[in-house]
């Protein structure tokens, strides 16, 4: 069980306990963490607040606490964002989740990104009984809602945040620990305080980004995200330091998620878009681009509301906003219902090993029927559709997709000719991942021809 002390009166000034000061980086940052007290807390809006930091050489950092409303504040604004299709996209993410609001807009980006990940080659950040076990691409209608104390109703999602009674757990999760409503604050404690025993962290990304977690300064619906001011990149390691392992911040929260679910993270980091106050350095349109180019969806950061960027069209970029299952458009570097986008949060997984095979004709078979032959092969996990292709060679110049289905029943064949195939499972991804690991791994097989049966000939054909 992991159990963390309770917190008590907790203020937005509190917040300085969770600042650290980076080790090292490309641009040779102070290691000296800063003092506990701010140079300055600013209330950018009701749903942002941001605290300034100097360390002992000048180096200047915030913690931003990021506390989106579960509902957009400029509605005309949102409604006019929508977009119908992405048919124009320069570059898109196909197939990419769309959850509402539940628990605080940055856990539900959050559960987004890996929901995504879970349906294109990472199968175990969702294990549930639902769909297979493989996560849905919107809540499932057996998760249902709930209503908190003050009467809100909101949709479960155990990838987001996890609750008694819902997917199969039996016991407390992070709404029955944690949640008491919007924007509550130390007073009256968590509910898990009066126990002093809280769930075990799992499943939740939720639990891992500190989401709506008072004990780590986060009020309900909130989460805390740290940036250099000058627009470097602020690396997840950093809050890894032994020294500073009671810091704490939402994308390095991922990390710890997706580690803890068994995968190798490569990249994780923060940082504050080009030319955001001014500063020297920063994320740009062209590393946005190439991220998603690479499969990789981006959390994007709004002063006061958390989104996920999936697609671009020039210097449009195409989102979800976690207040419903639409696609909307932001201007790179612009507003969106009323908020300035500000930041970044990357997170990248190592890439994910082939797990499918061919099965059916066996490699190097001799005597397929040329009238009948089919083609078959394993599930590969996260796969949204499959391709095979046939050939006298081993190469291939045309694919044939069959959707989801991992069978395929030839036209005839010539008798007598041996033929090569492959199969590869789209993702999602620019690239697919190919049948028994490698795109030149070609099964053969020889068909028998009729015209060359004799009696003498045929029965031991058929015996073999």
């Amino acid at each position: 069980m992991k159990l963390r002390v309770l917190f008590t009166g907790l203020t937005v000034i509190l917040l300085a306990t969770l600042l650290i000061a980076p080790i090292s980086d490309v641009n040779a940052q102070d290691d000296t963490p800063p003092s506990p007290t701010p140079a300055s807390v600013e209330v950018v809006n009701e749903y942002f607040t941001v605290s300034t930091y100097t360390t002992r050489d000048g180096t200047s950092l915030t913690a931003a606490q990021i506390n989106g409303p579960s509902e957009p504040p400029d509605l005309a604004a949102w409604e006019a964002s929508r977009v119908s299709s992405l048919d124009r996209a320069a570059g898109e993410l196909p197939g990419f989740p769309a959850y509402t609001w539940v628990y605080g807009c940055s856990a539900v980006s959050g559960a987004m990104i890996a929901g995504y990940y879970d349906n294109n080659g990472y199968g175990n950040l969702y294990t549930g009984p639902t769909n297979g076990g493989v996560m849905p691409l919107v809540e499932d209608p057996s998760w249902g809602t709930w209503t908190d104390s003050e009467s809100v109703t909101y949709p479960n999602n155990p990838l987001v945040a996890s609750h008694k009674g819902v997917d199969g757990l039996s016991g407390n999760g992070s709404i029955d620990d944690y949640w008491v409503a919007y924007n509550v604050g130390s007073t009256p404690q968590e509910p898990w305080g009066s126990s002093g025993i809280q769930h075990d962290w799992d499943t939740a990304i939720g639990d891992y980004m500190m989401t709506s977690q008072w004990a780590y300064g986060n009020v309900d619906g909130s989460t805390t995200f740290y940036n250099y001011t000058d627009g470097s990149r602020l690396p997840c390691a950093l809050f890894e330091q032994p020294e500073y392992e009671d810091f704490h911040d939402g994308n390095a929260g991922q990390k710890h998620f997706y580690e803890a679910r068994g995968y190798t993270v490569t990249e994780c980091f923060n940082q504050y878009i080009e030319n955001y106050n001014g500063n020297e350095y920063g994320f740009t349109l062209e590393d946005f681009q190439s991220e998603i180019d690479a499969g990789h969806p981006v959390m994007i950061q709004l002063e006061g509301h958390t989104v996920v960027g999936f697609g671009y069209d020039g210097s449009t970029i195409y989102i979800r906003d976690t207040w419903d299952s639409s696609i909307h458009s932001l201007p790179w570097g612009g507003y969106y219902s009323t908020m300035r986008m500000y930041a970044v949060s990357v997170i990248q997984l190592e890439e994910a090993a082939s797990s499918f095979s061919k099965t059916s004709p066996a490699n190097a078979s001799n005597g397929i029927n040329p009238n009948s032959a089919a083609l078959a092969w394993e599930e590969n996990n996260g796969a949204q559709s499959y391709e095979y292709c046939i050939n006298t060679s081993a190469s291939c110049s045309s694919w044939v997709n069959v959707g989801t289905n991992r069978t395929a029943a030839l036209t005839p064949l010539t008798g007598g000719e041996t033929y090569y195939w492959q199969v590869r499972a789209n993702m999602g991804t620019p690239e697919p991942t190919y049948a028994n690991g490698a795109e030149g791994e070609f099964w053969s097989f020889t068909t028998f021809d009729p015209s060359l049966l004799t009696e003498s000939n045929y029965i031991p054909l058929m015996a073999n």
